[in-house]
């Protein structure tokens, strides 16, 4: 995280492939100073590794002039044998530096096709540099930066520049998908190879690091079929059928998870308490004491002739009695 505590010249940064000049000044744990830490001014060219990834990151985003203190959570990105800070243990570091002042290059967008072409092949040889000592972050940044300056190569005219353009923002996005794979962002991984099968449907680095991305993704049911696509173009390739062969095993150890799953849930069926069936209830049943009342209204609907008869019947039985 970078703090401004100086604001610098203009508005614009240091571009990858920038000389720089920046005086880191103090280098502390976020209390007491680091043993063996050095002042030192360093000169170096932003984006090709010269000094560790903590400042090649901050200067890319600083201005001429500008004063900041840098907190690095990760103190391995932060050691610089120039500086005398190596192996070290603390939580975290804390830098005070100022870039004093670096060569403001052309933007991409103000460079000629060759000068572009020239500019994009030199980040891919830093980039590719940066990948072998395993500094995955700082390759990703020239990767990227290659492929966006190459995102409309139908501006340029001559035919053997654009060739060019298309064969390195190619490459670019194979190694960008390499380094996706090794720092497990399976989904940007995937998004990098379509981006080079969408051009070259036979593109045998893009299919196969597809097929990974989606093993990495846990996805192998497709990575199997991406192997299979692979091996139509390229039946020799072993990698390939190690990583199908991989995949296989994995989805049966799936299948069989999902199967014990579901025995699992039918033992269950039927050991339970069984609940009584489902009864409708009737519109009277919850009409409570008015049923009573229901029932007077029934009885007034005899006729009159037979209460007539009723009443004649109860007279007349006293009188029958008594002889």
């Amino acid at each position: 995280m970078k703090k401004q505590v100086k604001e610098g010249e203009n508005y614009t940064t240091a571009n990858l492939g920038t000389k720089c000049k920046l005086h880191v000044e103090s280098a502390t744990d976020g209390n007491a100073p680091l043993a063996n830490f050095t002042a030192k001014t360093l000169e170096f060219t932003a984006g090709n590794g010269e000094v560790c990834d903590a400042l090649e990151f901050a200067v890319s985003e600083m201005k001429k002039g500008e004063r900041a203190v840098l907190t690095v959570t990760t103190p391995k990105l932060a050691e610089e044998k120039q500086l005398g800070l190596q192996n070290l243990t603390s939580e975290k570091v804390v830098l005070t530096m100022e870039l004093q002042n670096f060569e403001k290059d052309k933007e991409t967008y103000e460079m000629s096709s060759e000068e572009k072409i020239q500019y994009c092949q030199a980040r891919k040889d830093a980039a590719a540099a940066l990948f072998k000592s395993g500094r995955l972050e700082m390759a990703l940044l020239s990767y990227k930066k290659v492929v966006d300056t190459f995102n409309y190569i139908d501006s340029i005219k001559e035919e053997d520049l654009k060739s060019k353009a298309k064969e390195l923002k190619k490459l670019c996005n194979l190694n960008k998908a390499a380094c996706y794979l090794k720092l497990e962002d399976y989904v940007e991984a995937k998004n990098a190879c379509n981006k080079v099968i969408e051009d070259d449907s036979l593109n045998v680095k893009a299919l196969y690091r597809r097929a990974q991305a989606e093993h990495g993704l846990k996805n192998f049911d497709v990575c199997m079929q991406q192997c299979k696509r692979v091996l139509e173009v390229d039946p020799k390739n072993i990698d390939t059928r190690e990583l199908h062969k991989k995949a296989h095993l994995c989805q049966k150890e799936v299948d069989k998870k999902s199967k014990g799953l579901f025995a699992n849930m039918c033992k269950a069926l039927g050991k339970g308490p069984i609940p009584e069936p489902y009864k409708a209830k009737k519109p009277h049943d919850d009409m409570g004491d008015d049923s009573s009342g229901e029932d007077e209204a029934m009885d007034d609907d005899v006729e009159p002739e037979a209460k007539d008869t009723e009443m004649a019947a109860a007279e007349s039985t006293p009188a029958d009695a008594g002889a």
